[in-house]
């Protein structure tokens, strides 16, 4: 109750101080913030709900990286401590996959390449995985590594992906 005495109080002065085409626009900026907090919270959400399709690969990606990449990239996906400084031999230890790294700059085309051939020679020691994962299992990782990406590296992602659309 004195909650809303306060805040009529406070439009009542902020009416009397400005005038009314004033104090509309500033209530009509104050619901285009709101909307688009809203919006924002609605995108944020998405990578915690896929759609059904998607959250069986999520479910078999987590399995084959469980598997496989956990053992390097961290239970996960959190990478090596100073994944970005070369190590003694010059070469790069695991990067974070959880979207605080680099991978999300590269298109799937390039995620997959990497997956099966591992690092480029003299820069990391990934052994590639041709011989042991399908091109589904593959892409299983990579939806599975995306689901853990926030909204905006995502999106982010989603650029970079189209650009290299031929």
């Amino acid at each position: 109750m004195q909650d809303r005495l306060v805040g009529r109080l406070m439009i009542n002065s902020m009416v009397k101080w400005m005038n009314k085409r004033s104090f509309i626009g500033l209530v009509l900026g104050i619901y285009v913030v709101a909307a688009c907090q809203d919006n924002n919270s609605n995108t944020q959400a998405r990578n915690s709900s896929p759609p059904a399709a998607q959250r069986a690969e999520v479910v078999k990606g987590a399995a084959l990286y469980t598997q496989h990449c956990a053992k390097c990239h961290g239970a996960q996906g959190e990478g090596a401590p100073q994944w970005d400084i070369p190590s003694a031999d010059g070469k790069f230890l695991p990067p974070p996959l959880d979207g605080s790294g680099h991978a999300w700059h590269h298109p799937s085309s390039v995620l997959r390449e990497i997956i099966f051939n591992g690092s480029i020679p003299g820069k990391g020691n990934m052994p590639g995985w041709r011989d042991k994962l399908s091109l589904s299992d593959v892409d299983a990782l990579i939806v599975w590594m995306q689901s853990l990406w926030p909204a905006d590296i995502h999106n982010a992602w989603l650029e970079v992906e189209e650009r290299t659309k031929p």
